[in-house]
């Protein structure tokens, strides 16, 4: 049964008919192009030879589309016969390059030709290439809070969540989702990089929405409710001095509210606690470390259901992370 967490990807990223194109209106690619190579793609209007065998090597799909019976009329150039592929010509040119390349690595390639090679080792069923891309995007959209305190330099968050919904990679969802909804609203309705292929889609952004108004709930009686439900600590000798160093501290958020409607108080914001050494004692500074830490944790375990995906249980069922544990 279909996962009903997971949209439907589509089959192709271009609907136009190949058929329309004629061989003398395309052009060889300038890097792509080996000259024993004994297969054509024709993409758009670009032709890319390349070696049959290494295709089939990586994907069942192009092995079973060659071993099909060759039409009469089939086009040929300089011997190879020519497959029409109904893909962008510069996600080919991704791959194929990819493919090509002993040390390929994700890390290494730019946003544009990561997600070319990630949708097509998608759409051509190549497990290699597709699980070196989402190990990557992983890592910097993790499902584990400690990695998100540390990532690597990350991708737009808008751009994760398209790629997560086209390409099926549910457990990046909650921390795209979670860094998509943080963002201004003008920035939520048109996208992080003003690339609109890159925008939210509306139920994405009403996910958005929704989230904001519980994050912004959660902050203060979670994360931040050692501020907002101060209680001074058992061995405190200064309980009014730290009283009233809370309230100073909740004053100094409010002042420098920017974006968030409780200002520094972003739902998973690493705090600084030195801060707080001047206003409150050692016992009450511990005690508020902790419960930010457990605040945290709580936020976090709380995001796929935020944004309509479970629990992480239902992204990463038992069996399957006690199975990852083993390994």
């Amino acid at each position: 049964m279909t996962n009903p967490l997971k949209r439907a990807r589509n089959e192709t990223t271009d609907e136009s008919d190949t058929s329309t194109i004629k061989i003398t209106e395309c052009t060889r690619h300038s890097d792509v192009w080996f000259d024993d190579g004994s297969i054509v793609l024709c993409v758009e209007k670009t032709l890319f030879r390349v070696h049959r065998t290494i295709l089939c090597s990586h994907s069942e799909i192009f092995s079973d589309m060659f071993s099909l019976p060759r039409p009469l009329d089939e086009h040929m150039i300089e011997g190879c016969p020519v497959a029409w592929l109904s893909d962008r010509a510069c996600d080919v040119e991704h791959l194929l390059k990819a493919m090509y390349d002993p040390f390929f690595r994700p890390t290494l390639m730019s946003t544009d030709q990561l997600e070319g090679v990630l949708r097509l080792s998608t759409k051509y069923e190549m497990p290699t290439f597709r699980q070196e891309c989402i190990s990557y995007i992983t890592s910097c959209f993790p499902s584990e809070l400690s990695d998100f305190d540390d990532p690597p330099p990350r991708p737009s968050c808008f751009w994760a969540v398209t790629m997560a919904r086209e390409c099926d990679i549910l457990e990046i969802l909650p921390c795209a989702m979670y860094l998509c909804a943080r963002e201004p609203p003008r920035v939520i309705i048109e996208g992080g990089d003003g690339d609109s292929r890159n925008c939210l889609s509306q139920g994405d952004q009403n996910l958005c929405w929704e989230a904001r108004e519980q994050l912004a709930h959660m902050a203060e009686s979670e994360v931040f409710s050692f501020l907002y439900r101060f209680q001074p600590h058992s061995e405190c000798q200064a309980a009014n001095k730290c009283r009233s160093g809370a309230r100073g501290i909740i004053r100094i958020f409010y002042e420098t509210n920017r974006i968030y409607p409780y200002g520094r108080m972003e739902a998973l914001r690493i705090e600084d606690f030195s801060i707080y050494g001047k206003s409150v004692c050692g016992c009450c500074l511990t005690a508020m470390r902790t419960s930010h830490h457990t605040g945290r944790q709580v936020v976090w375990a709380a995001l796929p259901n935020l944004f309509g995906l479970g629990s992480w249980n239902n992204i990463f069922p038992p069996d399957l992370t006690e199975s990852l544990s083993d390994g």
